[in-house]
């Protein structure tokens, strides 16, 4: 809970949805942003094989451990009430560089973590067709912080 308001932790949360990563991925830009962001600008969304990840490296759950690792925890939505519409996992990790990290262990061709990346123009469509499909800051953040940005993006166009 401690991180949704700003203190930092040694988790780093992932979703399951590319949908919600989207959202995440144009949320800090404004529609005036992307309009006016350079025709190559982009928003990047990483993609990382968890499956993968767990079935080659050993899993730590420790907050201290004796080497470096970045384990995955799924974890109970117990008094996390945006867990669940998130569609969250979380990485458990005592690395600086985590991207770094994770490329350093790819071997014999094996890929854990990629980009995606969409152009920053698209924000304005995007963010409306998540709209559609519920996928909003009321949704992914239920209470007033979620409620107060989803109405300042509707009626302001931020």
């Amino acid at each position: 809970m401690i991180q949704h308001h700003g203190y930092p932790t040694p988790l780093l949360d992932w979703t399951y949805s590319p949908y919600v990563a989207a959202f995440f991925a144009y949320r800090g830009i404004t529609n005036k942003e992307a309009s006016s962001a350079a025709p190559n600008a982009k928003v990047r969304i990483h993609v990382f094989d968890q499956e993968g990840w767990k079935r080659d490296v050993s899993q730590i759950l420790f907050l201290v451990a004796p080497r470096l690792h970045v384990s995955i925890g799924e974890f109970l939505a117990i008094e996390n009430e945006r867990m669940i519409p998130q569609q969250a996992a979380s990485t458990i990790t005592n690395v600086d560089d985590i991207e770094s990290y994770i490329k350093d262990m790819q071997r014999n061709g094996k890929e854990y973590l990629w980009a995606i990346d969409l152009p920053m123009a698209d924000r304005r469509n995007v963010v409306r067709d998540l709209s559609y499909m519920g996928i909003t800051a009321g949704s992914l953040f239920p209470g007033l912080d979620g409620a107060c940005e989803e109405l300042a993006m509707r009626n302001f166009e931020i």
